[in-house]
């Protein structure tokens, strides 16, 4: 399961900024008046763990890690993953809270659960995936084989569709007329 631990200000990649943004700044939507004197409202960030660590779960003891959402994981990390949901609610609920501000929890929660705890996570998820386009989908991954086929099903759908005759039909009915 690829992981990386999130802690403020040690930012190796844009998306560990992000990813501390999502899950360990506090966020406060405060009513405002703008310049039209129309009520709107703003959202303040704190991000400094002077100011955050009152309103996260994580600590020295439990610390905030992220990672890509699809991962392998033995039973073991299965039933521990449960357990821990069900005895121990706390994270859940703070990213139940969180939910206007965070886009995908799951992202955090699995990997906060597993790496905090005592099983030796690797960082392979045995998975292929390819973000080099920056889009918001990963590139597919295909054989030239199914490039082929992908082009011809395509072809195929933009074409309008003709009622199938069966051949033998076809071919009995002309023998007989033209015969």
């Amino acid at each position: 399961m690829h992981h990386e631990q999130v802690e403020y200000a040690n930012y190796d990649r844009d998306w560990q900024q992000l990813c501390y943004d999502r899950y360990c700044a506090a966020k406060f939507r405060v009513p405002f008046v703008n310049r039209r004197l129309r009520p709107i409202r703003r959202t303040f960030t704190l991000r400094h763990p002077v100011f955050t660590a009152m309103h996260t779960p994580f600590s020295g003891n439990f610390l905030c890690f992220a990672g890509e959402h699809w991962f392998c994981a033995n039973r073991a990390a299965a039933e521990y993953l449960i357990g821990y949901h069900r005895t121990k609610p706390e994270l859940s609920n703070y990213y139940r809270r969180r939910d206007i501000f965070t886009i995908t929890p799951e992202e955090s929660y699995y990997h906060a659960i597993l790496c905090n705890a005592h099983f030796r996570v690797s960082q392979n998820n045995w998975r292929y995936i390819d973000w080099s386009e920056k889009t918001s989908h990963p590139k597919v991954l295909l054989t030239p084989k199914t490039q082929i086929e992908r082009r011809n099903r395509r072809h195929e759908s933009s074409r309008p569709r003709r009622a199938s005759v069966s051949v033998r039909a076809l071919s009995g009915t002309a023998l007989n007329k033209n015969g």
